[in-house]
């Protein structure tokens, strides 16, 4: 998740991420495999930046009991950046 008002707001995330997978089902009406997620500030010089370890297991909870309540996501991984 990489927009900049999600990038400290855990929830707002989170709901970002959902409303992608939600995009991504109803175009493609095929289960989700979710290959690698995490915080991430893309846009952030030099280099891409992910929150502190607390904030990013935050993240990681909320994301992982969100996506276990969508039935057409089938797997995901964490991607520790």
């Amino acid at each position: 998740v990489d927009v900049e008002s999600s990038w400290e707001d855990v929830d707002a995330a989170v709901e970002e991420m959902k409303g992608f997978l939600n995009n991504a089902y109803t175009t493609y009406q095929k289960p989700l495999w979710v290959t690698e997620f995490a915080m991430i500030r893309w846009d952030s010089e030099p280099s891409p930046t992910c929150p502190g370890a607390e904030k990013q297991a935050e993240f990681v909870r909320a994301a992982t009991v969100m996506m276990n309540a969508l039935e057409y996501v089938d797997r995901y991984a964490y991607r520790n950046f």
